[in-house]
């Protein structure tokens, strides 16, 4: 996870760090339902490997021309201003509204936080689809039942993020339900931290 942050911010689309920021987050969020359209599992090969893999080539391919065209190296490096400063403060500050999220240990531990919400249990539901079918709901075939799936029509953004972030830091294959319970209660409050620096980050990038 954080070995992707520092690759996506790395990559010299600005010299604005809170531009950077922006972009790597827009990017990850955006990207990531669109490869959960494409159904079903590439032997092999996972999507948080395919995140990895398009960011450090983005990276390679901006440092080899750095060098082609014999830039400094300070020009591949983000401008520091106080103001970029404010994004990392929010991180922090939402990190501590959301610990209980980001440190849960056990099942018992993510289940009382998901049942305080009632909302959590579909959200969860599409998430571990995601997880345990390797794609969206939309694009599955019929139930058991030939019926519809529950949620199928449901915006999927969301959890299509948290699924490609749960392959990035867990792998591929799904665990079991215990398992990805706690994983989706960690990951939300991850999307949480990221939604903040976003706004923050799109603040500070203005003129």
């Amino acid at each position: 996870g954080p070995v992707l942050g520092l690759v996506l911010i790395m990559i010299p689309i600005s010299r604005s760090l809170s531009l950077r920021i922006v972009f790597s987050v827009v990017v990850l969020a955006g990207t990531a339902p669109i490869m959960w359209w494409l159904s079903g599992p590439v032997p092999g090969l996972d999507r948080g490997t395919v995140v990895l893999a398009l960011a450090a080539a983005a990276l390679t391919a901006t440092a080899s021309y750095w060098l082609l065209t014999r830039r400094p190296v300070r020009a591949f490096l983000p401008q520091l201003h106080a103001v970029d400063g404010l994004p990392v403060l929010s991180a922090v500050a939402s990190l501590w509204v959301v610990q209980g999220f980001v440190t849960v240990r056990s099942v018992e531990q993510a289940l009382h936080l998901l049942t305080q919400s009632w909302d959590f249990a579909p959200h969860f539901n599409m998430y571990n689809m995601i997880r345990n079918h390797g794609a969206v709901l939309a694009v599955l075939p019929a139930s058991p039942d030939g019926g519809p799936w529950s949620a199928a029509t449901y915006p999927q953004g969301f959890h299509a993020l948290v699924a490609t972030l749960a392959e990035v830091v867990a792998g591929g294959r799904a665990g079991d339900v215990g398992q990805e319970v706690v994983l989706f209660c960690r990951l939300v409050g991850v999307v949480t931290v990221l939604g903040t620096v976003l706004v923050v980050a799109g603040l500070t990038a203005l003129p």
